[in-house]
């Protein structure tokens, strides 16, 4: 069995959600998936991430790894254990999630929230 992490849509979930620095939201959700990933190695294992806008910056640990749309079908590798995954764009509130590296693939799946604007 491997791990899901969904972001959004919130309202459907049903599960604890937590209110995140600068309007993101932190959540932990597991699911199974049901696409194929690469098989994890003795140091890394892999993560799926589905991001609406795909034009997102990645953030792994507070570390930029660069374009969400770099990344072919949003497949990265990521040393194991527990990673802090951070959504930004421009415009946008930024999405957050933790997720488990190891033997079976993480997926992520948010939407980012537009930014409101002052009135």
């Amino acid at each position: 069995m491997s791990t899901r992490k969904t972001l959004w849509p919130l309202a459907s979930l049903g599960i604890l959600l937590s209110a995140g620095c600068g309007g993101g939201v932190i959540q932990r959700a597991d699911a199974p998936i049901t696409a194929s990933l690469p098989p994890a190695t003795a140091t890394s294992g892999f993560a799926r991430i589905v991001c609406d806008p795909p034009e997102v910056d990645v953030f792994v640990d507070d570390e930029l790894r660069g374009r969400l749309d770099g990344y072919p079908e949003g497949v990265m590798s990521l040393r194991r254990g527990t990673r802090r995954i951070t959504l930004r764009k421009a415009g946008y509130y930024p999405a957050y999630a933790e997720i488990n590296v190891g033997d079976t693939p993480a997926e992520i799946s948010t939407r980012l929230i537009p930014e409101v604007p002052d009135p």
